[in-house]
């Protein structure tokens, strides 16, 4: 379980948690990703702006090339989506009201949908984690990935700043520490900045868990963290 805090102009510039996230995701090649975000249990949110995502990924198991998505949103409005690459390494996108989104998304369940496309590399951007917990972590190290959102390419340069601890529930957690930048090209065919840089961390072990990311906004900063007491405790014990 991750909690999300935000700080900026909304809150004063205190921390105020907003939602809660979960994260099912296995150590790669597991072949799907599912992630859930509420504020439920936030009252003061769920009065203003209620949020609801959900977002499944799913992957080649031997690449980790994508090879479909689904994005659920629901805040003031609702949209539900599924898109599945196709042999021109290109996204078609479904309503999931239409019975064809349904039945994609039954096929990227069962492994199908396994065009030619996945061999070259694309990521979602939960397929986008997963890709770096694949990687053999080390300061400086840089990687270059390349992301849709569904309709946009979007090129990640990920750099691994250092290693460091993180103290999370009063553990201390062996971490890496990596910066995201991302570029897309316009209508000109200019490379422009896409958003801000992110952070994220990952633990030290085997594993690379996801411990915690950043992402800030015009509006503040987002922080997502690993809140969840037996899996901190034993990513600190992992050698």
């Amino acid at each position: 379980m991750f909690q999300v805090v935000y700080r900026g102009v909304f809150s004063l510039g205190n921390d105020m948690p907003i939602a809660d996230v979960t994260l099912r995701a296995a150590a790669p090649p597991a072949a799907e990703i599912d992630l859930r975000a509420s504020s439920e249990h936030y009252p003061t949110v769920e009065s203003l702006y209620p949020i609801r995502y959900r977002f499944r990924s799913w992957s080649d198991p031997q690449t980790g090339h994508l090879r479909g998505f689904e994005a659920y949103e629901k805040t003031r409005r609702e949209k539900h989506r599924v898109y599945v690459r196709d042999a021109a390494s290109d996204m078609r996108r479904y309503d999931m009201s239409d019975a064809a989104a349904r039945q994609a998304v039954q096929t990227l369940q069962q492994g199908g949908s396994a065009a030619p496309a996945v061999l070259q590399p694309l990521f979602d951007r939960l397929g986008l984690l997963q890709h770096l917990r694949r990687q053999a972590l080390a300061d400086g190290a840089a990687f270059d990935v390349p992301v849709t959102d569904g309709k946009d390419r979007i090129h990640y340069r990920v750099s691994v700043e250092r290693s460091t601890t993180l103290r999370l529930g009063g553990v201390a957690v062996p971490a890496w520490k990596l910066r995201l930048d991302a570029s897309e090209t316009d209508a000109r065919g200019r490379e422009q900045t896409a958003h801000r840089p992110a952070y994220l961390w990952l633990s030290r072990d085997r594993d690379h868990v996801p411990l915690r990311i950043d992402v800030r906004h015009a509006i503040g900063r987002f922080r997502a963290e690993l809140t969840t007491p037996q899996a901190l405790q034993r990513i600190a014990l992992a050698r």
